[in-house]
């Protein structure tokens, strides 16, 4: 074989090669602030990204890592290997000022890092221009999302009807109930995002809201149709609305991509045993003078 043969095949070899394997990234960060935390111990536990979330996300290959931005926004180092950023928000005004956390969310996910949504809408500011207070960089930020808000109106539950519930997306412990809310949180979809749940109001044919959906960047899922809650009860009781690992599953593009085994580490069986030292210090039931 000449030189020029040796070349033309050397390089058809190496075309012929699949590319450098690249680490898909598993992180997601859940952004909160202080004042989010319900308990008088302010530790990331008692947050519903940890005690609702969590499981789900590590079920489906994921680290989830809770960042507290009342010490400030994570830099671009901190966003190498990232995959989406998760709030669950308290309230509608969950920030002072909201509007540099709408220009980084906005920038994060022009980098393709997905923004999930849950519980309230709470982009809002007090003294921001306009009846919804919602700042421009908040509307851009949601629209980069792929929603356009429209602000929260009560409307009463009997004039409000299902237009669309995904079959497999809802109603995974507890069917909707539009009784759950007489305040309803106006969403509309950017053409390609996938609905979960369609409300129409029937007053006006015109008028609608889609609380849960995914987006091309991520997704959105709203009070009360993410998670029943009834904290009356002690302790309290919660139920899934939407289906959460199809949910985190799609908003986070995460079809076709490999999930680690929780039964194996590195490719090898784990075995956990447990034993249960309780009873060590109490009466024996055959002799209550004895100690176990």
């Amino acid at each position: 074989m000449n030189a020029r043969g040796f070349g033309a095949t050397l390089a058809a070899a190496l075309l012929a090669m699949p590319a450098a394997a690249v680490p898909i990234p598993r992180k997601v960060l859940a952004l909160y602030r202080t004042a989010h935390i319900p308990e008088v111990v302010k530790d990331p536990f008692f947050l519903p990204t940890h005690q609702h979330l969590e499981m789900p996300l590590n079920w489906l290959g994921l680290e989830l890592e809770h960042v507290n931005i009342d010490e400030g926004l994570p830099n671009e180092a901190a966003l190498s290997g990232v995959r989406g950023i998760i709030f669950w928000l308290p309230t509608t005004h969950a920030f002072t000022d909201p509007r540099p956390l709408c220009r980084w969310l906005d920038s994060s996910m022009r980098r393709g890092i997905k923004v999930l949504v849950f519980g309230e809408m709470g982009f809002h500011r007090q003294g921001a221009p306009g009846l919804l207070d919602v700042d421009q960089e908040c509307k851009e930020m949601l629209s980069s999302l792929g929603l356009r808000y429209e602000g929260i109106r009560a409307f009463d539950p009997l004039d409000v009807a299902i237009g669309t519930a995904s079959s497999s997306g809802i109603g995974f412990e507890r069917k909707v109930d539009l009784s759950d809310s007489s305040e309803f949180r106006m969403i509309h979809l950017s053409p390609g995002a996938t609905p979960y749940l369609r409300l129409d109001f029937q007053k006006d044919p015109n008028l609608y809201t889609t609380p849960v959906a995914v987006t091309a960047r991520g997704g959105v899922a709203l009070t009360p149709f993410a998670l029943y809650s009834n904290l009356a009860l002690n302790p309290p009781h919660y139920a899934w609305v939407v289906e959460p690992f199809k949910f985190l599953a799609e908003s986070l593009g995460l079809k076709g991509l490999p999930r680690p085994d929780v039964t194996t580490i590195n490719g090898r069986r784990v075995y956990t045993s447990h034993i249960d030292g309780d009873g060590l210090r109490l009466a024996l039931d055959l002799d209550e003078r004895v100690l176990c």
